[in-house]
């Protein structure tokens, strides 16, 4: 999760304008996942603690040549993730009731370019085109894994990095971030 105007792969900025969609044309903000997902643990990574993880791995002598993962050292159930989207996009939380998921939701999606382009337009947002931003296949993708996603950060912390981040927090940064930059509206 970050903040970029280009970022297509960004989890975060593709379930931003799913739910700025859902609220421009009255629609309910339906998780496109799998019920599995929605009750399960999950993990992210947040844009700073990489970009903090990189300099460490690259200033720190005893981490050269290494591989480590990166994510912020928490772990999330979608359901928690998707009531905190609900608030930051006054949206209404619906549980989600979907056993195998929303197979459709990324061709669905796709054909909302024109809505993006209204949305853009009445909040004098900067000129973003749907497909530009949203990468809603790949996001479809993750939150219909049939098994947890949790990586390991020990060998990280074995190493001497130790930052983490709270990943419900993360979520309102970025998103206040967002707004700043004038990518999605700012109420």
């Amino acid at each position: 999760m970050g903040s970029s105007d280009r970022s297509l792969y960004n989890v975060l900025l593709t379930l931003a304008t799913y739910a700025l969609i859902c609220r421009h044309e009255r629609a309910p903000f339906l998780f496109p996942g799998s019920s599995y997902m929605w009750r399960h643990f999950c993990d992210v990574s947040d844009a700073d603690l990489i970009a903090s993880q990189q300099i460490w791995a690259g200033t720190t002598p005893s981490a050269a040549n290494q591989a480590f993962n990166c994510v912020n050292g928490d772990v999330f159930t979608w359901r928690s993730f998707w009531k905190a989207l609900c608030e930051l996009f006054r949206v209404e939380f619906v549980e989600c009731e979907s056993e195998g998921g929303a197979p459709d939701w990324s061709s669905r999606m796709a054909g909302k370019g024109p809505v993006w382009a209204e949305i853009v337009e009445e909040n004098g947002l900067k000129k973003t085109r749907l497909e530009e931003i949203a990468c809603f296949g790949a996001v479809g993708c993750i939150l219909n894994f049939g098994f947890q996603h949790v990586s390991c950060m020990n060998k990280s912390r074995e190493y001497g990095f130790v930052e983490s981040v709270d990943t419900l927090k993360s979520v309102a940064k970025w998103v206040f971030r967002l707004r700043e930059m004038g990518v999605i509206p700012r109420d």
